[in-house]
């Protein structure tokens, strides 16, 4: 059985990926880096066709986890984002790249009580990467990296230390991906 997708990848078009049901649960449970449970509060920010969500959003359903819904407006405005944050104590959740940038740059502040964010989409600028270790400290942080086709994450990269230099790592295999 296959799920249909879509990324923009380097075009900015939306563009539908195929992916197999086994893919999808690659990158949902066992996957070395999430560890969601009953209690968890997990954010869904993007849309459910769209490639990120199939982390936060089967992650969390299969842990039996709460979703707490955001919008389109919530990418685009990092008031209402840190809001949303804070209001609904949110526990962990997934951010692409950009919105993470725009929320370093404007309020770190907003993801002091997360146990997890996670990070997708483009390279992490080490720069956001040090203002959210500021806040979260060690191993709550982590890079994801991965193509749409294969089920979106292949590599992880759990900031264990604070960044220094340029450039983030993408990190080891996620649980049962292989690289070449």
């Amino acid at each position: 059985p296959l799920i249909m997708i879509y990324t923009s990848g380097t075009t900015g078009q939306p563009k539908g990926t195929l992916v197999t049901h086994g893919g999808v649960l690659g990158t949902c449970v066992d996957n070395g880096y999430t560890q969601y449970g009953p209690a968890y509060r997990v954010l869904h920010l993007t849309a459910s066709t769209f490639d990120p969500s199939l982390l936060d959003l089967y992650s969390a359903l299969l842990a039996g986890a709460t979703l707490v819904m955001g919008s389109h407006a919530h990418n685009m405005d990092t008031e209402l984002l840190a809001a949303l944050l804070r209001d609904e104590r949110v526990d962990a959740g997934i951010l692409i790249t950009a919105v993470f940038h725009l929320l370093m740059a404007e309020d770190p502040g907003a993801i002091a009580d997360m146990s997890a964010l996670y990070v997708g989409g483009e390279a992490m600028q080490s720069w956001a990467a040090r203002a959210a270790f500021d806040v979260l400290g060690p191993g709550k942080l982590y890079n994801l990296y991965g193509p749409t086709e294969a089920a979106v994450c292949t590599t992880f990269h759990r900031v264990d230390e604070r960044p220094e230099g340029d450039r983030m790592p993408l990190g080891v295999p996620a649980h049962g991906r292989e690289l070449f």
